[in-house]
């Protein structure tokens, strides 16, 4: 078993900011998801679905990374 490296980093969507858990490896990243109470937070304030929210967080990630 490994042990990854973990970090966060914070994310704006158009619904608001989302922090995201990053997890990596030899300064690979090896995971990100979104923290589920940011997510369920704003798809409650926004009236959006938990997986719309979760969606957009990871776009705007992967956005922010290219």
């Amino acid at each position: 078993r490994t042990i990854l490296d973990r970090w966060h980093e914070t994310v704006d969507t158009n619904l608001g900011s989302i922090r995201i858990k990053v997890g990596a490896m030899a300064n690979e990243i090896i995971h990100a998801s979104p923290e589920f109470e940011d997510v369920l937070r704003i798809a409650q304030a926004s009236g959006q679905p938990v997986p719309a929210v979760h969606a957009a967080a990871i776009s705007a990630w992967h956005k922010e990374k290219e």
